[in-house]
């Protein structure tokens, strides 16, 4: 598995486990916009414990995102229906000529802090 890379922003911190975030600033900015405003004015943090899997493009497949764990209902949901915009680098080419499912699991550990 590749190392994991916390990209850490003003009010977000994203944690990819099992593939690399190629495009994290974009993805940074629309959890950001995600952090509902009545929880960051409240100064109220959470985490948001996401699971997909990705395509051999580095796609998310929306039918595959999971909210594994949540602080709250709402920062789940909102984490959830931002993932989507997540590119990873495509992953390795299985070694295998028998492929079951030939899309790569990728966990992705949300925090929102004030």
């Amino acid at each position: 598995l590749p190392a994991v890379v916390a990209v850490v922003g003003e009010n977000v911190d994203l944690e990819p486990t099992g593939a690399t975030l190629e495009n994290a600033a974009e993805v940074e900015q629309a959890m950001d916009d995600a952090y509902l405003p009545a929880l960051r004015d409240q100064g109220q943090s959470g985490e948001v414990l996401l699971r997909m899997k990705i395509d051999s493009q580095g796609n998310v497949d929306p039918a595959t995102v999971e909210i594994v764990d949540a602080t709250t209902v709402e920062l789940g949901q909102a984490a959830a229906q931002r993932a989507t915009l997540m590119r990873f680098e495509p992953p390795a080419e299985p070694r295998s000529p028998v492929v079951v499912d030939a899309r790569a699991s990728v966990d992705v550990r949300v925090r929102f802090h004030p």
